[in-house]
């Protein structure tokens, strides 16, 4: 039997596959860009995952001593720069990758050495951690030049043979029980706290909008768009995010 710790522990692996995945579009000239101003060069981010998981996980759970404490010090907050305050660092006064790289390896495997002995709350947290890092990462790249990415290798995105369509879904209205119970384990502050709210009924598309549908949608209404200044002018539809959701099936959601 599958313990809920095993799974664990295979869905932080498949998690770190993920962000590898990520950092691995990037060109070696871009890991000491800055993206977006405010934000940290994308070298803190390439330290900082595996940074958090080696200071919450084995330091501060498990009173494990430090092999760089440098390292776990200059990756430790992911606190970006106060909006309008660009940080004034340069390049150079960041480490080298592969001296991050060999830190990030050395994390892991003393993380893996000890994750029977953190508790199961911690691992999720790290988790989580990852993969909301994932996603900013995911935007950061977004703004970066086209030189310093690479093109991923290209991969099936049908799952199951099923192909995204313009199909919309009715939900009927009803009640929802929304945040967690205090005694329901890991959660983020925000998610506890549990209620119920009532629903009045609404469509919604079966399958996630593609790039074609959206490039569609903007070449046909590209009139219509604000790009998120107020209402779209589409009766109740509201910002333009969802207009081309609701555009496609002819009604509002």
């Amino acid at each position: 039997m599958i313990t809920e710790r095993a799974n664990l522990q295979q869905e932080l692996e498949e998690d770190r596959l993920r962000t590898d995945r990520l950092f691995a579009l990037l060109s070696p000239d871009a890991i000491y860009e800055r993206p977006i101003p405010e934000r940290h060069r994308l070298i803190f981010y390439v330290g900082h995952i595996e940074a958090f998981d080696w200071n919450q996980l084995c330091r501060w759970t498990l009173d494990l001593p430090a092999f760089h404490a440098t390292f776990d010090q200059l990756f430790e907050a992911g606190i970006d720069p106060t909006v309008g305050h660009v940080s004034r660092d340069s390049p150079s006064d960041w480490p080298k990758l592969d001296e991050v790289q060999r830190y990030n390896e050395r994390v892991r495997q003393e993380v893996d050495r000890v994750l029977d002995h953190v508790p199961e709350e911690m691992i999720h947290m790290a988790i989580e951690h990852r993969l909301m890092h994932a996603e900013t990462t995911a935007y950061l790249l977004h703004h970066l030049d086209s030189a310093y990415t690479c093109k991923p290798a290209l991969e099936s995105l049908c799952l199951s043979g099923e192909v995204a369509t313009d199909e919309m879904v009715d939900i009927p209205d009803g009640t929802a029980t929304l945040g967690r119970q205090g005694d329901e384990g890991f959660g983020w502050d925000n998610e506890f706290g549990q209620h119920d709210e009532s629903v009045p009924a609404f469509a919604i598309s079966r399958y996630n909008i593609t790039n074609e549908q959206y490039v569609r949608f903007v070449e046909e209404e590209e009139n219509l768009l604000c790009f998120g200044h107020g209402k779209a002018n589409h009766g109740d539809c509201g910002p333009c995010f969802t207009m081309c959701r609701c555009r496609f099936s002819g009604r509002c959601m």
